[in-house]
């Protein structure tokens, strides 16, 4: 029944199925975002109304592999077609197993059940055509446990990560479909049209679903994000906005407005924000209080007092890589400095510090004599500056703050020793 050639065809069959599946989804994906906007203020696109995608990638997902399937059931045996898949999976389960072995689970489960069925049809000479209700029922009861398996793990993954990662949950889907497919030949043999019909049928409603619930309301308001931004050494001040388009709300502060990168205000940071310039405000700066300052060895040791003249409550330090430190602690604290963040390409490295005490945070730099220290902090303080002789508009019922970096005042300043 099965051939070396047959197998190879079934293999490479469903690897074009996946590929064209995640092309197709990635067409719908960009289309649903260019119809929705909105979506992107929100974490990974997640909207109140995700579910509705979930049942439309489902149904998309399951809709096309059942009519390439069915496609290709009158030139390859189901055999062929399931043993190709099943030569994909354990050879995956191999290098999972090898290299990620605590995630090697996902397809041994499945595979050992499946497995056992097929380890029975041949003992006991099951066929699809000669014992097809033992047949089906056989392969009904080992693909259980695939389903309830991945099943639950597809809509977690959708809920999750939405329209940004819509792939994580299409490919756990795919692998379930990939053990189904005795199921799906089943299926065609009874009524070719009803599953196709079914998922599209299903997709459309979702769709519908999901328009009629995209528009923000008091129920499901949307998010919205404001930043003012101080850099105390050029005097210079911004509006900010990680959201890339502005809402009814915001519009106010970015009346022009310009997309760039925020390293200037975050050094070696990649990310873009929204940005309009800003009345500039005499925000107290931040203050560096040197208390020691010795040199032993040809290392210089600096002890400072970094204290908030507006009590903000965290504070990004960067330290520039140029001044060869060796040592930093802070309150007292060692800190593994070559393991500070560092992004790619960056000059500097850098750590956070949140609720920043009354007293100021105590800091001790040791790093090569002779070398110049620059050290460059962000403060962070929540709400919006008041701003002489201008008014915020009032946030509507539909509007929001954002969950992350919103609705706060920002405060560059560079010290170098």
């Amino acid at each position: 029944l099965m051939t070396i050639k047959g197998i190879l065809g079934g293999l490479i069959f469903y690897l074009l199925t996946v590929v064209t599946i995640c092309v197709v989804s990635w067409l719908v994906q960009s289309g649903i975002k260019s119809l929705y906007p909105h979506y992107s203020n929100f974490y990974s696109h997640n909207f109140y109304n995700v579910v509705c995608y979930f049942y439309l990638f489902a149904a998309l997902t399951g809709g096309l592999f059942s009519v390439l399937y069915f496609l290709i059931f009158p030139k390859l045996k189901t055999e062929n077609l399931q043993a190709g898949v099943l030569t994909l999976f354990i050879g995956l389960m191999l290098v999972l197993y090898l290299h990620l072995p605590t995630a090697a689970y996902l397809l041994i489960f499945p595979l050992f059940f499946i497995l056992l069925a097929g380890i029975i049809v041949n003992i006991f000479n099951f066929s699809e055509h000669n014992t097809y209700p033992g047949y089906a029922l056989l392969y009904v009861l080992a693909v259980l446990p695939a389903i309830g398996l991945y099943l639950p793990m597809v809509k977690m993954l959708f809920v999750a990560f939405s329209l940004n990662m819509i792939f994580t949950g299409i490919m756990v889907l795919l692998f379930m479909m990939g053990f189904l497919i005795p199921q799906l030949k089943a299926a065609f043999q009874l009524n070719r049209f009803a599953l196709p019909v079914l998922a599209l049928i299903i997709a459309i409603v979702a769709f519908v679903w999901g328009h009629l619930t995209s528009k923000p309301s008091e129920k499901q308001p949307l998010q919205t994000s404001i930043i003012y931004c101080l850099d105390a050494d050029q005097q210079k001040a911004l509006w900010l906005s990680r959201h890339l388009q502005t809402d009814s709300w915001n519009q106010q502060f970015f009346t022009t407005f310009r997309t760039e990168s925020i390293a200037d205000i975050y050094p070696g940071s990649k990310r873009h924000y929204l940005k309009s310039d800003a009345p500039v405000l005499p925000l107290p700066s931040p203050e560096a209080k040197i208390l020691e300052d010795g040199v032993e060895n040809h290392k210089r040791s600096l002890h400072l007092n970094l204290t908030s003249a507006r009590q903000a409550n965290s504070m990004m330090l960067f330290f520039h890589k140029d001044s060869r430190i060796t040592q930093v602690r802070i309150d007292g604290r060692q800190v593994d400095y070559q393991r500070l963040y560092t992004a790619k390409n960056s000059d500097y490295r850098s750590m956070i510090y949140r609720a920043v005490p009354p007293e100021g945070i105590d800091l001790v730099i040791q790093y090569q004599a002779g070398q110049l220290l620059q050290l460059v902090v962000v403060e962070s303080k929540l709400g919006l500056p008041l701003i002489p002789g201008i008014e915020y508009k009032p946030m509507p019922a539909f509007i929001i703050p954002d969950t992350d970096y919103s609705h706060m005042s920002l405060l560059r300043k560079t010290f170098e020793f």
